[in-house]
């Protein structure tokens, strides 16, 4: 399926000799104890921005299901709480270093924390290393609603 949209989104762009495409098709895995975490990265170009669009998918290797945060922060004898207190933190940071008129939008901070507390499907993967990556929508401008997304380690 995301090589189908791909592959559209290239034909578009042929067709009508458009600015927009794929610029970049990644494809990553990681392999920490049974857990397999696959990672598509997609990076959509417009005429003005790129856009990565990102896939992820962790799964049980011994059972085949997908396996959620939860018992992500189980195996890895990680406390909920100690680890939400990091997302914060990580999720400020990445405001910060991000954007240079970040200052002026502290309280879109407060907004990005409630969007990552009321999200039910929290997208992450672990690295090799054990490290646990969270994908974070963030909201950059409060009157266009333009929302990225990024990447945050937590260690």
């Amino acid at each position: 399926k995301v090589y189908d949209q791909a592959a559209q989104v290239f034909d578009f762009s042929i067709d009508h000799n458009s600015c927009i495409g794929i610029e970049i098709f990644e494809y990553k895995h990681y392999l920490v104890g049974d857990m397999l975490a696959v990672v598509l990265t997609t990076k959509y170009r417009t005429c003005a921005v790129t856009i990565p669009k990102y896939y992820i998918y962790v799964i049980n290797g011994k059972t085949g299901r997908k396996v959620n945060l939860d018992e992500i922060l189980e195996y890895k004898n990680i406390n909920k709480d100690d680890f939400n207190e990091k997302v914060k933190n990580g999720i400020i940071n990445s405001y910060y270093s991000s954007f240079d008129d970040s200052k002026d939008y502290d309280y879109l901070i407060d907004e990005n924390l409630k969007t990552y507390e009321n999200d039910t499907n929290k997208k992450f993967f672990i690295y090799d290393n054990g490290n646990i990556n969270l994908l974070i929508s963030i909201t950059i401008h409060p009157v266009e609603i333009e929302e990225i997304f990024k990447i945050i380690t937590i260690e």
